[in-house]
């Protein structure tokens, strides 16, 4: 792998952004390691846009490459700009459909939007390299997918989780049977939590649901096999998990934000901080891949707050208010006191806290879920506001 980060760094202008990173960090090309490579800065997506705006001419990719091998460049919503290559499968996708068991004898419906972003572009190249046909329906409206679903017997379908589920219970108001009447064998679900309920869902209509993890800079990331318990990252890349203040590599186990290095020719990435936070599953995938996995997307860095070199993360105390029931409001609060940092568990109850033994049983369930010791503080009741689960009051 690094010999291959080598090549491409080697290849790249001076004033590439790339090289620009190694040479603050003091680095050649043909001087990467393992033991030396977190020294190179990593690079926020958020300040991709910026990185770009530098560039003269064909701006937005001369800080990456040049544009000699670009078939496709797409913009998103943050104001950036992302670049295909030409040939199959740029998007790395195909990993993922052959996990999900997909093949030449498939029929997939993409009902995902071609227009401004590769999102449809990814699966689409992913399943025509297996040899399955592609119906690109994109953002056609319910009742014309459905209908293409009735006519052509698709077993293969590429979308959001809650527009599958609408396609499913419009053709069941009908009085018809989902399972006897379509072929649909298999969803590569995106854009939206694959949740448990919504796999329940689709296994009693003969459904079988997948997950996968990507970017639009970095194309596929993570995907999930057969049996479900993580997402096996990408062979051909290299991922990180990072401390989001540092960009040092964290231990195994831990999380912190996702950073992917992908050497390829057209839009390089040379350690790219993606904001998400994950962490690396422990042991072996009973599938026999030897790739690492990755937990699942957590969050996001923006949303966590680190704490004793520990992350609070909003979701956790959202559980765990909805686990202390004789709290009307629960949210924590980091303070500094002469001690370091004083988490502090705040709670409205609905009821005598003395009366409830709401001390021991939150100050347990809040080290049990975060790691970190905190301390009960109660309010009155009525005294409570709304507002982030999560509040930082160290710079207060």
């Amino acid at each position: 792998m690094f010999e291959r980060i080598a090549r491409l760094a080697s290849d790249l202008p001076d004033g590439s952004e790339i090289t620009q990173r190694m040479g603050r960090a003091g680095l050649a090309h043909d001087g990467l390691t393992p033991s030396n490579f977190a020294a190179v800065p990593t690079l926020s997506k958020g300040k991709l846009a910026a990185v770009q705006e530098v560039a003269d001419g064909f701006g937005p990719v001369l800080p990456f490459g040049g544009l000699a091998e670009v078939s496709r460049i797409f913009r998103s919503p943050g104001g950036t700009y992302d670049f295909a290559g030409a040939g199959p499968d740029y998007w790395g996708f195909a990993a993922y459909v052959k996990a999900a068991g997909i093949g030449p004898d498939d029929i997939a419906i993409v009902a995902l939007a071609y227009q401004g972003t590769p999102g449809a572009f990814m699966f689409d190249e992913g399943l025509q390299s297996v040899g399955a046909t592609v119906i690109p329906t994109g953002t056609m409206g319910s009742e014309a997918v459905l209908s293409l679903i009735q006519d052509l017997r698709p077993t293969v379908f590429v979308g959001t989780p809650s527009h599958l589920i609408g396609l499913i219970r419009r053709h069941e108001e009908t009085g018809a049977n989902w399972q006897g009447t379509m072929r649909l064998r298999a969803a590569l679900l995106a854009g939206e939590r694959l949740t448990d309920d919504v796999r329940v869902f689709l296994a009693e209509r003969g459904v079988a649901s997948w997950q996968a993890y990507g970017t639009a800079e970095a194309g596929l990331i993570g995907y999930e096999c057969d049996v479900h318990s993580g997402l096996h990252v990408r062979s051909d890349i290299l991922v990180e998990i990072c401390d989001p203040a540092t960009g040092q590599p964290r231990p195994d186990g831990e999380a912190g934000e996702v950073v992917v290095t992908i050497p390829r020719k057209v839009y390089p990435m040379l350690r790219l901080g993606t904001g998400d936070v994950s962490a690396f599953a422990g042991g072996e995938c009973p599938c026999g891949r030897v790739e690492k996995r990755l937990v699942g997307i957590l969050g996001r860095t923006d949303e966590l707050t680190k704490v004793r070199g520990m992350f609070i993360h909003p979701r956790d105390i959202a559980v765990l208010a909805a686990e202390v029931r004789q709290a009307k409001r629960l949210w924590v609060e980091v303070h500094r006191d002469a001690d370091g940092d004083d988490v502090r568990i705040v709670v409205e109850p609905m009821i005598d806290p003395h009366e409830s033994g709401l001390f021991e049983s939150v100050e347990q369930l809040f080290r049990q879920r975060c790691g970190l010791r905190g301390r009960v503080v109660v309010v009155p009741q009525g005294t409570g506001k709304d507002g982030a689960l999560v509040r930082d009051m160290r710079s207060k």
